[in-house]
């Protein structure tokens, strides 16, 4: 029996394991589906905006930039992006230009490093703009978090020349490692949870960049630890290290540190620009020079739909205006359409009006992204959150359908069980009976003890009559078997059917001397064929199998029917209703079929009544109970 529970474990386990796979490949599908179909095909076609910063912030910047002269910078500061943007695919950028002049100035990216002293009286800025190291750096922070995790760093005081903070150099800086636990802290800082991952460590190594000369510049470490740095979100403070040196406070990246795609357009803007300018300032001196020499002709004043010379020149400066003000988001559309795939990429700019140090200028805030390195990582996101909280469901459901199919299969296979069983137990009950039959007719023709020839012939008789009982008695439990419900339209009084039975079986009873005790009343609704065959094989199991001079007692009481008697030798309660198992252990033993009680639970089960049999302390019982 414990051989058979632990196979059923195992057995189980398969199916779980199985189906557990099968759901989550199922989910991963959808997952993907939903990620790519949904996310990506929408944030595809959404309306892509050059720039967080309103109007009234580029202006708080650029009238920053003209008190503190770090215009640069204050530019890049427009272009900064917090979490997802600006990065995996995002490039921000920005140009501020003087309308009909060559004057502008790009916003160039850097990361500022913020060092006080302990007493926080004192704090100083520095920038790394270098675009190989700023490169470097962000491709060693994957999770993406706000900022890089940089130990300490080498400041240049000496740097810091025509409107710049003075130079660092980065000295050990952490390089994370792609993987799922990163995965989850970008999912956490993504949607502040970070909670969640207190105390936890971000996997990698420190890697230092320090250049190779660092004489003359003092080396700054930072306010936390190594450990304490890559721990996320970590607020705690090594006290150990304080004294009264400068500190290094932390490292904020501005604009976007790593832009491929943008580098070209800086590199080649002078020149598209001036070529640019100068053909629209000749064109716009011709036309210019048309109205002053009172030379226009009626079909340019149709070209561009004016009535007279006043209205021709309103439209000629108005248009000039705008065109010298759009010629930076010209040239970016050159750029960006010469080697832009639409289906993966996209870009966007604005042109804002805005006032630099007292005078008219634009500023042209333009994004490009590659939306399927940004689709990458909402994929990867989106797989990590899938993991962590659809699991559990995936868990569940696999269960809930591992239980449904395991029932389904262990009922067809117990049936199967059951109809193997049953062949093989009938074939060997038969051949005994049939072994007999064989031995007495040999004795029958070889004329062995011809007085004993009646013998013989009634023994071949009596045989053949069980072997005739035992197969009527099968085709009955089939045919019971496959029966539909019976109409339970006619009343029956089962205890009146099991008197009757008893009857039938009073000779047998006597040579037994076996006392029968009867009392109350057990009435139900059936076919009453059925329930007199189930009260015949009651009265022949008892009667049968209750120990010599017993008292078989029925009593019916309410709703039940019990008949208990008592019995020799030990029974398997559990084997009892299964075919061909009988009270005595030996299968050549003919007091019976060995099909009653499979019989009498059949047409229990058709009239919806409970069986219940137990064999316990020398007592049968069988307790018959209305549902």
């Amino acid at each position: 029996m414990k051989h058979r529970r632990n196979q059923e474990k195992k057995k189980f386990g398969r199916y779980y394991l199985k189906r557990f796979g099968i759901v989550v490949l199922l989910l991963s599908l959808y997952g993907g589906y939903y990620t790519y179909f949904r996310i990506y095909k929408e944030h595809l076609h959404r309306e892509l905006e050059p720039t967080h910063f309103s109007k009234d912030d580029i202006q708080e910047q650029l009238d920053l930039a003209e008190k503190d002269g770090m215009l640069e910078t204050r530019l890049a500061r427009i272009t900064t992006n917090y979490y997802l943007d600006g990065t995996d695919g995002t490039e921000t950028g920005a140009v501020l230009f003087k309308p009909g002049t060559e004057e502008y100035y790009f916003a160039t990216p850097c990361l500022i490093a913020i060092v006080s002293d302990n007493n926080g009286d004192k704090s100083e800025r520095y920038e790394l703009t270098d675009p190989d190291m700023l490169r470097k750096i962000n491709s060693m922070t994957p999770s993406r978090d706000i900022y890089p995790l940089i130990a300490n760093i080498y400041p240049d005081n000496n740097s810091g020349e025509n409107g710049h903070y003075p130079k660092f150099y980065p000295g050990e800086v952490f390089a994370e490692k792609q993987g799922l636990l990163n995965f989850a802290l970008r999912v956490a800082n993504g949607t502040r949870f970070a909670y969640w991952f207190d105390n936890a460590h971000r996997k990698g190594e420190w890697v230092d960049l320090a250049p190779e000369n660092t004489a003359g510049l003092q080396k700054v470490e930072n306010d936390k630890s190594k450990e304490q740095l890559t721990i996320i979100w970590s607020d705690s403070f090594d006290e150990n290290k304080k004294n009264d040196g400068l500190r290094l406070k932390f490292v904020m990246p501005v604009g976007t540190l790593d832009a491929p795609h943008l580098e070209p357009v800086k590199q080649n803007f002078a020149d598209l620009y001036t070529d640019l300018l100068n053909n629209e300032n000749d064109e716009y001196r011709l036309m210019k020079q048309k109205y002053d020499e009172n030379a226009l002709t009626q079909e340019d004043l149709e070209q561009i739909g004016a009535d007279d010379a006043a209205q021709y020149l309103k439209y000629l400066e108005a248009n000039h205006t705008q065109r010298l003000k759009s010629l930076p988001r010209t040239i970016l559309m050159m750029a960006f359409m010469s080697d832009c795939d639409f289906e993966k990429t996209r870009y966007a700019y604005d042109i804002y009006d805005v006032t630099y140090c007292g005078e008219q200028w634009a500023l042209c805030c333009y994004r490009y992204e590659d939306t399927w390195e940004t689709f990458k990582l909402y994929y990867s996101v989106s797989i990590t959150l899938m993991l962590i909280l659809l699991l559990p469901a995936a868990a569940v459901i696999a269960l809930i359908w591992s239980v449904i199919s395991y029932l389904i299969y262990s009922r067809r296979y117990d049936l199967d069980a059951y109809r193997r069983s049953l062949t093989g137990a009938l074939a060997h009950d038969l051949k005994t009976p049939l072994a007999v039959i064989s031995g007495n007719a040999e004795n029958l023709r070889a004329h062995n003890h011809p007085e004993k020839a009646d013998e013989y012939a009634d023994c071949i008789i009596e045989n053949v009559q069980h072997m005739d009982e035992m197969i009527a008695g099968v085709l009955g439990l089939a045919e019971l078997e496959g029966s539909a419900a019976p109409e339970r339209k006619e009343t029956v009084d089962l205890t009146a059917l099991l008197h009757t039975a008893f009857q039938r079986n009073d000779e047998q009873a006597k040579k037994r001397s076996l006392t029968i005790k009867e009392s109350g009343k057990f009435e139900i609704k059936g076919n009453s064929e059925m329930l007199k065959q189930l009260a015949e094989n009651l009265a022949a199991n008892a009667v049968q199998h209750t120990a010599e001079g017993g008292t078989i007692t029925v009593t019916a009481e309410g709703t039940s029917l019990r008949i208990s008697n008592p019995f020799d030798g030990e029974l398997d309660e559990k084997e009892l209703c299964k075919p061909f198992k009988r009270g005595d252990a030996a299968r050549g033993n003919q007091s019976g079929s060995g099909l009653g009680l499979s019989i009498v639970q059949q047409i229990a089960v058709l009239h919806k009544i409970r069986l219940h049999v137990a064999a316990r302390e020398g007592v049968f019982t069988v307790e018959l109970k209305k549902r």
